[in-house]
């Protein structure tokens, strides 16, 4: 996950770390218990708009403490206003084990040992200290009345402009950590509504640096269909991850997408090789290794900035390697073992050898996929093997050649002793005779 994203907003504005959408390589995928279910598009519904209640959805994504991050989302909090309850919590804990709490005044959260809430609650209990109005509320412990010690800040009202947020709307909400000041704040439809700093680490997690997170909720007497939608999380690869990537000289980048809820204009730089700077899903198509950044303006006036590095590669030129002949040790059971790194100079000819990387295979299909490849000290199987070598960038792995070739183990022979080649000298006696050599070879070869 990168996390070297600028953010220039009017609060807290080194604080945001932001992530964008690319196509995600790997679904959220959280739990679900009780009632909840998913709606998709990252959308789950915690409550039907029925009595008795309970869900939870909880991430399976750990959070460093120490460090800085956000999660925005959207809640839906029903159309019931007068008898309609209960809320949502935002919960992290110490614990990954998905749990739900006591219902409904409970919001599924009440009795959730070492952890840490935000509450938008949309039902007045008296016992436990509620206002008149929907609240937010920040509390800990599994305790959410009010009155005690375990109430951490607030309550206040939710909207800046509304006692009632059950009013049929989806509201963007943003919860921002900062480590290093053990500050907490939750934003509401663009509004900074709530803070607390304390140490959170150990008072409410038990000295756990790493948490995890979740949304609870229920439902009573009273009912509202109730439902959170995911749109950042800053220290997950899930939801919000702009991915580095690598291409050959000559192709294009044509899934990013950096849409996001409510967005109001984009600009991408620099401007080469983008198809069109100003949204959010251009085609990039740079012959050079690239940065490229990207301003958002989103709805609640931000301007977020994040970046990406497109690396380009140059293609490489496979040289033809002629067939090799190997003899056969003294065993002449067909089988060698043989070095195929000693071909790799061959294949790269006068290319850099640090620019690339060689791989052998026993098929076209995988050298082609980089699927299967063989040890440098390749045992063969057969008398002849052809054998597929990849040349492959080390900068993308779109960028690579193939070339073929043949590797035969030939028998060993053994030479057999010939008994010695006598003839006697012709008349003449001059000392020279013509030897016969080609009638020797059945005593060399024997059965060979």
């Amino acid at each position: 996950m990168k996390m070297n994203a600028k953010i220039n907003i009017p609060l807290a504005a080194t604080l945001f770390l932001m992530l964008l959408a690319l196509p995600v390589t790997a679904q959220f995928n959280p739990s679900l218990i009780g009632n909840t279910t998913a709606q998709g598009n990252d959308c789950y519904q915690i409550t039907p708009n029925l009595n008795g209640q309970s869900g939870a959805m909880w991430s399976p994504d750990r959070i460093n403490m120490l460090t800085n991050f956000i999660i925005e989302f959207r809640i839906y909090l029903g159309t019931n206003d007068a008898n309609g309850a209960d809320g949502l919590t935002f919960v992290m804990k110490n614990n990954p084990t998905p749990v739900i709490g006591n219902l409904g005044g409970g919001m599924g959260y009440e009795g959730i040992p070492n952890s840490f809430a935000v509450e938008f609650d949309t039902w007045q209990n008296g016992q436990l200290g509620d206002p008149t109005f929907d609240h937010i509320a920040m509390v800990s412990a599994g305790i959410n009345n009010h009155s005690v010690a375990q109430n951490l800040a607030g309550p206040v009202v939710a909207s800046a402009t509304s006692n009632n947020v059950e009013d049929g709307q989806e509201h963007a909400v943003r919860i921002e950590w900062n480590g290093a000041t053990e500050t907490m704040s939750v934003y509401f439809d663009c509004s900074l509504r709530l803070s607390y700093t304390g140490d959170l680490i150990n008072q409410v997690f038990a000295g756990s640096v790493f948490t995890y997170f979740g949304f609870t909720g229920s439902t009573g007497g009273a009912a509202n269909l109730q439902r959170v939608c995911f749109d950042y999380i800053s220290f997950a690869n899930d939801i919000g991850s702009l991915n580095d990537t690598a291409i050959c000289v000559g192709d294009t980048v044509s899934n990013v997408d950096v849409t996001i809820n409510g967005g109001v204009s984009y600009l991408w730089t620099p401007v080469t090789g983008v198809s069109d700077p100003t949204i959010a899903n251009p085609t990039f198509n740079p012959t050079t290794t690239t940065t490229y950044s990207v301003d958002i303006i989103n709805s609640c006036g931000n301007v977020i900035q994040d970046d990406f590095i497109i690396a380009v590669g140059t293609p490489p030129t496979a040289s033809l390697i002629q067939d090799v002949a190997v003899c056969d040790d003294a065993s002449n059971d067909g089988l060698i073992i043989y070095d195929l790194s000693q071909l790799d100079a061959s294949l790269l000819g006068t290319q850099d050898p640090t620019q690339y990387q060689v791989s052998y295979h026993t098929s076209q299909a995988d050298a082609d996929s980089q699927m299967n490849p063989l040890p440098s000290s390749f045992t063969n199987t057969t008398i002849c093997t052809r054998i597929y070598a990849r040349l492959e960038s080390v900068v993308s792995a779109t960028c690579y050649d193939t070339a073929d070739f043949e590797l035969c183990v030939s028998t060993q022979p053994a030479a057999n002793p010939v008994a010695t080649y006598r003839l006697c000298d012709d008349p003449s006696n001059d000392n020279s005779e013509v030897f016969d050599l080609v009638s020797r070879t059945p005593e060399i070869l024997l059965t060979q």
